[in-house]
């Protein structure tokens, strides 16, 4: 090489280095941190401590009441194994987080459970303005505890379910987080008092919240001419197998409303679908609709460079590399700096042959 590694710092600027640490392995980037930052290692510490407390709960006996501090204030849970599940969708993929200006924005939270989300909420969203529904008693009762307890403002919670009249339904309590309204065969269940969605759609709706187990379609399409109002939306789609399904009514809803739309698989599914079908609570598939305003999405473009996440291998996975790929890594972030970023430079051919 022509220049020297003492020239290569002197020039290396904001955006070499930001370069160079863009190319640098992630484990490389994780013991730096380890080693140099105090506050690093206190997060990978309560970051290990909170798996360990999951992990506590998953092996709980299903449907065993108890209590966690894994949100900062002791909370009370009433099936160990949802209670994981929901937290590891709620806070560490945060599929509820949404982009808005609004210091006291306005949450509908459909299917509110325990509260976990209302707790995202309020994280996330200090000043938010939230109304709750859940219709299941035990819940609900655990759901008002929890969020006195914390002594959240401007929560409102209401036992109801959301329907598209105010009546009285027959609902099966499954006992954690999949009641829903019964059907023709369902043996054990509760009558519940529903309320209309669209009656709390007469304001601008900064986030609407429907794990609603099934109801999701029927409540929609009542107050379809209201979905104006809501910027946000997210929906989980039931489908039941002894029913014919509505998938296509409820995407045309939402794009009818001038929602885009991007739908996730949830829980587990058939490899060969043709041959059999899991059920699970008498629904053979279940999907997470995310629907937003076009206007205000952001958008990242896969195909720009340094947007592509490299597929872990097995020792990044054991977080650490052999002397031999991280030679190779380190080589590739150099010469990435040097060709890219620094007039000049020449690698050897025979190291550019190399690697």
């Amino acid at each position: 090489m022509q220049l020297s590694m003492k020239k290569i710092l002197t020039k290396a600027d904001g955006p070499i280095m930001q370069t160079l640490i863009r190319h640098t392995p992630r484990p490389c980037k994780h013991w730096a941190k380890w080693l140099m930052l105090s506050h690093y290692r206190q997060k990978q510490q309560d970051y290990r401590q909170k798996q360990q407390e999951l992990a506590r709960l998953e092996s709980l006996p299903r449907y065993s009441p108890t209590t966690t501090d894994i949100l900062g204030e002791p909370l009370e849970i009433i099936d160990g194994y949802s209670f994981v599940l929901m937290y590891r969708d709620i806070f560490e993929q945060q599929i509820y987080r949404f982009p808005t200006t609004n210091p006291s924005p306005y949450i509908i939270d459909g299917g509110a459970n325990i509260g976990i989300s209302i707790s995202f909420f309020k994280q996330m969203y200090p000043n938010c303005q939230i109304v709750a529904f859940e219709p299941e008693v035990k819940v609900f009762d655990a759901l008002e505890r929890n969020i006195q307890r914390v002594g959240y403002g401007d929560v409102e919670l209401i036992r109801r379910a959301l329907w598209s009249s105010e009546t009285s339904l027959s609902f099966l309590i499954e006992g954690s987080d999949g009641g829903r309204i019964a059907r023709n065969g369902d043996q054990e269940h509760k009558v519940v008092r529903t309320v209309r969605l669209r009656d709390y759609l007469d304001r601008p709706v900064d986030f609407l919240k429907m794990d609603i187990e099934g109801a999701e379609t029927e409540v929609l399409a009542d107050c379809a001419d209201l979905l104006g109002n809501v910027d946000n939306l997210f929906v989980e789609y039931h489908s039941i197998a002894s029913e014919p399904q509505t998938l296509d009514k409820l995407i045309t809803i939402l794009t009818d409303a001038g929602f885009r739309l991007q739908i996730h698989q949830v829980s587990r599914t058939s490899t060969r679908p043709f041959m059999y079908t899991y059920l699970k609570w008498g629904m053979d598939m279940q999907l997470n609709i995310f629907a937003m305003r076009p206007s205000v999405l952001e958008v990242a473009d896969m195909n720009a460079p340094g947007t592509l996440i490299p597929r872990a291998n097995k020792y990044e996975k054991l977080g650490l590399l052999t002397p031999i790929v991280w030679l190779k890594a380190l080589m590739h972030s150099y010469m990435a700096v040097a060709e890219g970023m620094i007039e000049g430079i020449q690698i050897s051919p025979l190291v550019s042959g190399i690697f």
